[in-house]
């Protein structure tokens, strides 16, 4: 097995905390690169488990600009798990369900 950087997601910024879907089709993770403040979920998508990752996009939700990190999906697909960092030494475990479009996750 070969160790390589993921290229197509890395940046100038900081990633971290991957996930990959049970499907090996889509990989969540965190980035601070979205222009939002703090850090965001983001999620890349292939085609299949040869192909590069692509199509990175940041997953709505809100949680009132703080950071939301370690993404997790159900193995459903159906819900995306996460830590809400709300200031120093406060957290909480959120959980969001899949909106109407595709990739788009409002809490509930």
């Amino acid at each position: 097995a070969s160790i390589r950087p993921l290229d197509e997601i890395n940046s100038n910024r900081r990633e971290g905390w991957p996930y990959l879907s049970p499907d090996g089709l889509a990989l969540y993770y965190e980035s601070d690169g979205g222009g939002a403040p703090g850090e965001d979920i983001f999620v890349a998508v292939r085609a299949s488990r040869e192909d590069v990752f692509g199509d990175v996009q940041r997953l709505s939700m809100n949680t009132e600009d703080n950071k939301e990190r370690t993404p997790w999906l159900s193995v459903s697909g159906n819900r995306l798990y996460f830590s809400v960092d709300y200031g120093p030494k406060t957290l909480g475990i959120w959980v969001c369900s899949k909106g109407p479009v595709l990739r788009e996750c409002l809490p509930r």
